[in-house]
């Protein structure tokens, strides 16, 4: 799942997009490769209570103003590299794909694998900025006469995966 919070004057909103599918090739302590897909449709808001205003907030994150998930109803993600800090701690980098923009990005991640196999990932949160993916919608660097309509750019994401061996 891929959490995130993006901010507007006065406040935030918070939620989830979940992952449909996603591949990992890992050798002892090193991350081989991996990709992973996002599915856009699935966004949904974390800090509203269920009803009209929540829905409307959803709705408008699908349209074309933000994702436009009905021309990109997916997103990938493909690791670069990796590099094994300590511990259970990595740097990965890859590239990001939203609405046909790819970019690279970086985070630290802690990866654990129990004894069924399992292996875990959580990043550390970390920022992106949504208009360099043509996300624009309320960008004070887009659009200068937005007086309190302004959203923020960057959006904290944070990741959490699981994988089977």
């Amino acid at each position: 799942v891929v959490n995130w919070i993006g901010y507007k004057i006065g406040g935030n909103h918070t939620g989830t997009i979940k992952l449909t599918s996603g591949k990992l090739s890992i050798d002892g302590d090193k991350i081989l490769s991996g990709t992973f897909t996002i599915d856009m449709n699935s966004i949904q808001n974390t800090d509203m209570d269920e009803g009209k205003m929540r829905d409307q907030l959803v709705a408008h994150l699908k349209s074309e103003d933000f994702f436009d998930v009905s021309k990109y109803p997916t997103a990938t993600f493909e690791i670069t590299s990796s590099r094994h800090l300590d511990d259970d701690n990595y740097m990965i980098e890859g590239n990001l794909t939203m609405k046909d923009v790819s970019k690279n990005i970086t985070f630290e991640a802690q990866i654990k694998k129990n004894a069924k196999g399992v292996y875990t990932a959580l990043s550390n949160v970390f920022v992106i900025n949504r208009t360099e993916w043509n996300v624009n919608y309320g960008s004070k660097n887009i659009f200068k006469d937005l007086k309190d309509a302004v959203i923020q750019d960057d959006v904290e994401i944070k990741l959490a995966i699981s994988a089977h061996e």
